[in-house]
């Protein structure tokens, strides 16, 4: 049986990437005022996927794209996410096909992987795109704003400003 077409989780946004003085921002809805006149990184339509980090310090995270049982059961998109994360610890010697935030193809055990450190966010300017525009650090939500996508506002903290009015 061939093996399914690589395919990693992406979920879609409206927003503005804004450059704070502690990292990058997905503001969503209206830009509060008190961050108007942040830079911008990118903003529209964005892509975000998910990083999970290896055990070793200094090596970027895989974005998995393709889980491979030990028996050859292989899972894509979101079934893979889910699986992988709620049964890691069963399929140590189970390979992960991905990438890295630069585009580059990677392929791993999930034993190699940190199941308890922080997933990482990357946003990415196309969905066609392999390579990391950046790394989100929060989400702002600003009046207006749509749901949050359910991985985004698991995986980062979501703040909402309060207003002056």
């Amino acid at each position: 049986m061939p093996l399914p077409k690589p395919e990693a989780v992406t979920e879609t946004v409206e927003g503005v990437v804004a450059l704070l003085e502690d990292g990058l921002a997905l503001i969503l809805g209206e830009i509060p005022a008190e961050y108007a006149s942040a830079q911008r990184a990118a903003e529209g339509t964005l892509s975000l996927r998910y990083g999970v980090p290896f055990n070793a310090p200094g090596v970027e995270p895989i974005i998995p794209q393709m889980f491979v049982s030990e028996r050859g059961v292989a899972l894509v998109g979101r079934e893979a996410w889910q699986f992988m994360q709620e049964h890691f610890q069963l399929y140590p010697r189970s390979e992960l096909i991905g990438l890295d935030p630069a585009g580059n193809t990677e392929q791993t055990f999930l034993r190699a992987l940190d199941f308890g450190a922080p997933v990482k966010v990357y946003f990415y300017l196309t969905p066609e795109a392999s390579q990391a525009a950046g790394t989100l650090q929060k989400v702002i939500l600003g009046l207006n704003a749509p749901p949050i996508p359910e991985l985004l506002g698991r995986y980062l903290p979501v703040i909402t400003p309060q207003s002056s009015d």
